[in-house]
């Protein structure tokens, strides 16, 4: 799984001295690997979106661990498919003003 394993209770536990490089290789671990499994999973699935060419549940629960990958600089080049999915949500209006930036 992506989540909840880069929350800030979590990455406090993992550091609880504050080292920042614990948190993030901890997180660059599970982020990558769940996208790893993420991106073979919606290769043959996806279209604009996780499930084809229509927005579902998926896709908002998806879109927030693209943000976490972000947030901790994860190398999502590896993953054109998330990739893909994640540059399409993006443009959806909904999506836009419900980005974490916008918070």
């Amino acid at each position: 799984g992506i989540q909840p394993l880069q929350n800030n209770a979590v990455l406090a536990y993992i550091a609880p001295d504050g080292d920042a490089k614990k948190k993030v290789d901890w997180a660059h671990h599970f982020i990558s690997k769940g996208f790893e499994e993420l991106e073979q999973f919606l290769k043959p699935v996806s279209g604009k979106y996780c499930f084809g060419n229509q927005i579902t549940l998926a896709d908002i629960v998806f879109i927030a661990q693209y943000y976490n990958a972000m947030r901790f600089k994860v190398d999502t080049s590896k993953f054109p498919t998330i990739t893909k999915v994640f540059n399409n949500l993006e443009n959806v209006e909904e999506f836009k003003s419900t980005h974490p930036d916008t918070q």
